[in-house]
């Protein structure tokens, strides 16, 4: 999908199951640096599908910086609307969160209440288009590093 058709759905209101809801939801993400990668803060080459987007989105934020005593690991861009909504999930990482337009709702749980997410490995999928409807397609299989295989 193009930008231009993935924001087009994104603002268009026509694409309804009967409710109101959206039949599709629009998002576009990815992880491990869409924007800014490790590869540029370690002064490698560093392209980048959102390349044009660089000049508007800053490879660092100082104050952040400044206060984990490094520089990011990753920038990413996540563009989505009202019903983008992300499954609960911890992340490894230090998140600093810009919202450009709307609103992001976040439920913040302390490092004590990790096991109560009952976090699980999953296999990897993708879902394709198969004769107009989505298909969950597993990826091929691969073992997960031998540091976090469980038993």
């Amino acid at each position: 999908m193009t930008m231009k058709s993935l924001l087009d759905n994104l603002s268009d209101d026509k694409a309804s199951d009967g409710d109101g809801a959206a039949a599709e939801k629009y998002y576009l993400q990815s992880q491990n640096g869409n924007v800014y990668s490790s590869r540029f803060f370690n002064g490698q080459d560093d392209s980048s599908e959102f390349e044009t987007l660089r000049q508007d989105i800053p490879s660092d934020v100082k104050w952040c910086t400044e206060a984990l005593d490094k520089s990011p690991e990753a920038v990413n861009v996540w563009i989505g609307d009202g019903g983008s909504i992300s499954s609960i999930h911890s992340d490894p990482y230090e998140n600093i969160y810009t919202v450009v337009r709307g609103q992001k709702h976040f439920t913040l749980l302390p490092p004590t209440d990790g096991w109560c997410l009952d976090e699980r490995f999953y296999p990897h999928a993708t879902y394709v288009r198969n004769a107009g409807d989505l298909v969950l397609q597993p990826s091929p299989e691969i073992s997960p590093p031998s540091c976090i295989q469980r038993g």
